[in-house]
């Protein structure tokens, strides 16, 4: 099997970038892509286009949120994107994209770190003053002693991140290991980014996200020897091909969590992505993105929210709004109560759109709260 694997042609490839670029990379005997074939792989893979069965799966993802209080965002690339550098890779950097589809994602842990960086050190106290400052004690960070945590964050900082169990946290009396309120879901992405866009949706022309990219490492030598030899100018510059999200490509965002919180998250979040960016190379200016609230576009009605539109529409006209309320509650009450939460919600509303008798809305507003009622 892995040899079958290793013969395949990178044509053959299908849509998937990640298999691709980790499977299929043409690596020699020592586990490296030579220099030679590696700008015409990685032009090869840029060139793999995304799968049209993908629409489907994010369409559904979206629509799962509709009727959720969670809030929703569009992530929109200001600059090329490197998620997942560290990882194993035939180019030296690694790649994340999502295991099923071969799109790119923003996992929800780079989104959440990327807050917790910036809420320190923007808001947090100075890790070297030992004075209390009430003002930033509360958004401190995660105190650490080289590579050991030493301390837990402050209580703001806890409440929406929460914080690793921490010796000292014991010794305070803080509650040590705690989640915090806000969930941050992986970034999917949607597309090519449209201007003025409020409801998202993907945009379906855009099926080539990835760029190749060039890192030049300039001081080889110094870097393998962790600054034992003195970088020299005489030493040759090694460049470094890799895949990047191309800029203007855009992602949704997802938090979870008490309203109040996930706008707080969300605002911190737009800050920590325009002013830090999130993934590798971040000090070169990669990452920076333009976060945006946005909504999911609303769920089709079911069949039989569908019907009783049907119906209403069929004898609205040809009766009284006070019969027509009566024989709503008579004939549909009953079978409306029985459907679920969202469809209860939709036909409640269809009844207030249809009976608008100023003179019935006491009336109105009763057989709206029957229906919306939780079922028995």
């Amino acid at each position: 099997m892995r040899g079958s694997i290793r013969k395949r042609d990178l044509g053959d490839a299908g849509d998937h970038v990640g298999l691709a670029y980790t499977t299929l990379a043409p690596v020699d005997q020592g586990g490296k892509v030579p220099d030679d074939a590696k700008d015409p792989w990685l032009q090869r893979l840029a060139a793999i286009a995304i799968t049209p069965d993908y629409r489907a799966h994010i369409d559904a993802w979206i629509a799962s949120f509709a009727r959720t209080p969670a809030r929703m965002f569009t992530l929109t690339l200001d600059a090329r994107l490197l998620i997942g550098h560290g990882n194993t890779s035939g180019t030296d950097v690694g790649l994340t994209v999502h295991h099923t589809w071969g799109v790119p994602i923003v996992p929800g842990s780079a989104l959440k770190g990327s807050v917790a960086h910036h809420v320190a050190a923007a808001y947090g106290a100075d890790p070297s003053v030992t004075t209390p400052d009430p003002a930033r004690d509360p958004w401190r960070g995660v105190g650490w002693d080289e590579t050991a945590i030493a301390r837990g964050p402050g209580e703001r900082y806890r409440a929406l991140l929460g914080a690793p169990d921490a010796d000292d946290d014991r010794l305070t009396g803080a509650p040590g290991a705690t989640r915090g309120y806000v969930a941050f879901h992986d970034a999917l992405y949607l597309g090519r980014a449209s201007p003025g866009r409020d409801v998202i949706s993907p945009a379906p022309e855009s099926t080539r996200p990835f760029a190749a990219d060039t890192l030049t490492v300039h001081q080889k030598p110094y870097y393998d020897d962790r600054g034992q030899r003195p970088p020299c100018d005489h030493h040759d510059p090694t460049p470094v091909g890799f895949l990047t999200v191309r800029p203007g490509a855009q992602f949704v965002v997802v938090l979870e969590g008490p309203p109040d919180w996930t706008a707080l998250a969300g605002q911190l979040l737009g800050a920590a992505l325009a002013e830090r960016g999130v993934g590798g190379k971040t000090a070169s200016g990669y990452g920076r993105a333009t976060l945006k609230e946005a909504r999911a576009p609303a769920p089709p009605p079911s069949a039989a929210v569908a019907g009783f539109r049907t119906w209403l529409e069929a004898i609205a006209g040809s009766v009284l709004q006070r019969d027509l309320l009566a024989r709503i509650r008579d004939e549909w009450l009953e079978r409306l109560c029985a459907l679920s939460d969202g469809d209860r919600t939709d036909a409640a509303a269809l009844v207030r759109r249809t009976i608008k008798n100023d003179k019935l809305k006491p009336q109105v507003d009763a057989l709206c709260a029957q229906i919306k009622a939780t079922a028995p």
